[in-house]
């Protein structure tokens, strides 16, 4: 359902003779495509020395990537944010692009107002430093409907940032080992993603820490 892969121009100008893979999702793919000459890989990630997780200053629940509904599933974090708001958690703090990659981003923002949100939730734009997008972090959301990887999964571990994902996205599944370095959600309604942001105590968080990192 790619409008990418639906113009057969731009398919035939991009020729492959062997496709490194960073999960079994993405050769389930491409194997659809017909390629078959494939090698999974690791994604190489910078391992920081020491972890510097403190859920007492690692305070702000985060969302990095792109506003896209479709693959995404973005528009997810707007009654996320709305019941965060009402149940008194620090604000969302959202890291993304203002540019073609994030399509929904106008819809995104004008749904934030409607929500009466927009002065609560915090957007920061085309920021591409690591340190500032996880340092605050105390758990990053990544509510994709589809992700056949994830690098903010590796990035946010990096830093010893625990990930909350929906089971169903293969990418998520296939990182994330759940109860252990971050939760794999059946339910991503705000309901069910609030109520785990409120009862993760504060050994918990660091014990996710300690395995994320």
């Amino acid at each position: 359902d790619s409008s990418v892969l639906a113009d057969l121009d731009y398919v035939d100008t991009y020729k492959a003779s062997r496709i490194l893979c960073l999960s079994d999702m993405d050769m389930l793919f491409h194997r659809q495509l017909g390629i078959h000459a494939l090698t999974k890989v690791k994604l190489p990630v910078r391992t920081r020395p020491h972890n510097s997780y403190d859920a007492a200053e690692n305070r702000f629940v985060t969302y990095v990537g792109r506003i896209d509904f479709h693959a995404k599933g973005a528009e997810r974090l707007i009654p996320i944010a709305k019941l965060m708001h009402e149940r008194g958690l620090p604000p969302l703090q959202i890291y993304t692009t203002d540019g073609r990659n994030s399509p929904d981003l106008p819809a995104f923002t004008a749904m934030l107002a409607q929500a009466g949100l927009a002065d609560w939730v915090t957007i920061n734009y085309n920021i591409t430093d690591k340190p500032t997008l996880y340092r605050n972090a105390s758990r990053l959301l990544l509510p994709s409907k589809k992700e056949s990887f994830g690098n903010v999964i590796l990035e946010a571990f990096s830093f010893g940032v625990p990930v909350i994902a929906p089971s169903y996205a293969p990418g998520p599944a296939e990182i994330i080992r759940h109860g252990t370095d971050g939760l794999l959600l059946d339910d991503f309604s705000a309901d069910a993603v609030v109520s785990r942001l409120e009862t993760l105590t504060a050994d918990e968080l660091s014990r996710l820490s300690g395995n994320c990192h």
